[in-house]
């Protein structure tokens, strides 16, 4: 699991070590949602062999793919860190 993902990888083991009891490794559907627009997101993810769109929608609910993280990166960090939904 830690070499599927590239940031998970670069961790010295020690902190690796530090994280490991609280990673989870969850199966998700296409189109599963993680969290909405305004929501704090639970977790931190970190893709292993998917990529997660980051979708924002306009206020005519219009929706544009902003982004895709892979497994070089990781989504809802801005949780994590208290710092509240994006």
């Amino acid at each position: 699991m830690r070499r599927s993902n590239r940031l998970l990888a670069l961790l010295p083991q020690v902190d690796f070590d530090r994280l490991a009891e609280r990673i989870a490794v969850v199966d998700l559907k296409h189109h599963d949602v993680l969290y909405e627009i305004g929501e704090e997101p639970p977790f931190v993810y970190f893709p292993l062999t998917a990529v997660i769109s980051v979708i924002p929608m306009d206020s005519a609910g219009r929706a544009v793919e902003a982004a895709s993280v892979g497994r070089e990166g990781l989504v809802g960090l801005s949780g994590a860190l208290g710092g509240g939904a994006p």
